[in-house]
């Protein structure tokens, strides 16, 4: 079955799989507090490339084809040192796909909000409310903050999909 990766690639970076479909269907879901570098837990199992070579594979034993990984888009903040966070994180989830062949497309925030959410014009802590409880709405599966983004990133980019799939068969 063919899957997208949706990932939001912040301090905590969360991850999901979702089926490309009309409906897509949640595959798995997962997060972890990015180490710095030079850290203790910086370590090579804890980068984005192990952890995507690793989901690859995984994903792979249970019969999934990814088709695309979708990541949040960097969006403007207040605070200089949170975007900087935010790019290098990114850039590293960027690389860890684009290295192992995928093709990787950017997800701007308003643009998935306005679509899974309805608004983008709401504060984070309700944005995190509703993205949970579409989650579980839909999936009936309860994941944290990080995790339902991701979810709803991917679950975004994989309707698309199946919409080019149906205009484009004959």
């Amino acid at each position: 079955m063919d899957i997208v990766i949706g990932i939001d690639p912040g301090a905590t970076s969360g991850w999901a799989g979702v089926t490309v479909s009309h409906n897509p269907g949640l595959v798995l879901t997962n997060h972890l507090e990015m180490p710095k570098p030079g850290t203790k837990k910086d370590l090579p199992s804890n980068t984005p490339s192990a952890i995507a070579e690793e989901l690859l594979c995984g994903l792979r034993q249970m019969g999934h084809n990814v088709v695309a990984v979708a990541i949040e888009d960097q969006y403007l903040s207040k605070n200089p040192d949170s975007m900087k966070k935010l790019s290098r994180n990114s850039g590293r989830w960027e690389e860890a796909w684009r290295r192992l062949g995928y093709p990787v497309e950017w997800v701007n925030t308003q643009t998935w909000q306005s679509a899974e959410l309805g608004t983008h014009r709401i504060d984070s802590a309700e944005v995190k409310r509703r993205c949970a409880m579409k989650v579980l709405g839909m999936w009936r599966t309860k994941v944290v903050s990080h995790e339902s983004d991701a979810a709803l990133i991917a679950r975004y980019v994989a309707i698309r999909i199946a919409y080019r799939r149906m205009r484009s068969d004959p």
